[in-house]
């Protein structure tokens, strides 16, 4: 399932992206975009419930830029990313990007 990334999200949120880049975002980042109209941070979930990954979407007018894409190490090579990515580019399509 994919949804809109919530507070309640950040703590596994934070742990996949510290474990997928040497430069992470801080939970106070993500936070802090989860307000921001420009950013659209969904998750995916497995069938029990479990995030498997988040990617993140910053759209300006008919521009969208899709800014990071995460898979825990565990979900990788299964589909998930190229869900999510599918799923952003489709709401920035919904939202107007035209690029």
């Amino acid at each position: 399932m994919i949804r809109q990334m919530t507070e309640k999200d950040l703590d596994v949120i934070v742990r996949i992206e510290e474990t997928c880049f040497t430069d992470p975002w801080s939970k106070q980042g993500f936070a802090d975009s989860l307000h921001e109209a420009s950013a659209h941070l969904l998750v995916i979930e497995d069938e029990s419930g479990e995030i498997a990954g988040y990617a993140c979407l910053y759209q300006v007018v008919d521009e969208g830029e899709i800014v990071n894409v995460a898979i825990d190490p565990k979900y990788r090579q299964k589909g998930y990313g190229a869900k999510l990515v599918s799923a952003l580019m489709k709401l920035g399509k919904d939202l107007g990007a035209e690029r």
